[in-house]
C-alpha cells in the first residue's frame, strides 16, 4: 500500500532527482573535456571519480535547497567537490596550474549551474504551520477581511 506524501515532499524529491541527473550530465561533460579537450590519459578510476564527484555535487545541491541562496550554495559546494579532483590531477603527475585550476573552475561552474537550474525549476515554497482556521466561529463582518502575512524568519 503506497504512502501518500505531501506536495512539498514530491517537489523536494523532484529537485534532488533533477540536480543529481544534472550532476551526471555535467560529470560526463567534464570527463569528455578532460579526455579529449586536454588530451590527458586518465586511468580507469579517473572517469569514475569525475562522474561520482559530480553526481554527489548534484545530490548535495538538491538536498540543501532552501538553506541559503542558490549562488552561495552552488559556489561553496562546487568548491568543496572540486578540490579533490584538483589534487587527483596533481597525483597523476600533471602540472598544477592548468589542470588543477581547470578542475576547480569546472567544479565551481557546475555547482552554480546545478543550483541555478534546480532552484529555478523547483523553487522552495514556504508554508505556514499555523493551524487556526480563518472561519473560526466569528460572525461575518467583524474585521476578518485583513489577511495575515507569515514572515520567513518567524518561529511559531
Amino acid at each position: 500500500m503506497p504512502i501518500l506524501g505531501s506536495k512539498a515532499d514530491q517537489s523536494a524529491i523532484r529537485r534532488i532527482l533533477l540536480a543529481t541527473g544534472l550532476g551526471a550530465i555535467f560529470g560526463f561533460q567534464s570527463w569528455w573535456l578532460a579526455e579529449y579537450g586536454f588530451a590527458v590519459s586518465i586511468p580507469w578510476c579517473g572517469p569514475a571519480w569525475i562522474l561520482l564527484s559530480h553526481v554527489s555535487l548534484g545530490f548535495s545541491v538538491g538536498a540543501t535547497a532552501g538553506s541559503t541562496c542558490w549562488w552561495k550554495r552552488g559556489f561553496v559546494l562546487g568548491l568543496v567537490f572540486s578540490i579533490p579532483s584538483a589534487f587527483g590531477a596533481l597525483a597523476l603527475g600533471l602540472r598544477w596550474a592548468p589542470y588543477g585550476v581547470a578542475a576547480i573552475t569546472g567544479g565551481l561552474v557546475v555547482g552554480l549551474l546545478i543550483a541555478l537550474i534546480a532552484d529555478a525549476l523547483f523553487p522552495r515554497t514556504r508554508t505556514s504551520t499555523d493551524q487556526h482556521s480563518p472561519v473560526s466561529g466569528r460572525p461575518l463582518g467583524t474585521g476578518n477581511a485583513k489577511s495575515e502575512k507569515c514572515r520567513a524568519s518567524t518561529t511559531r
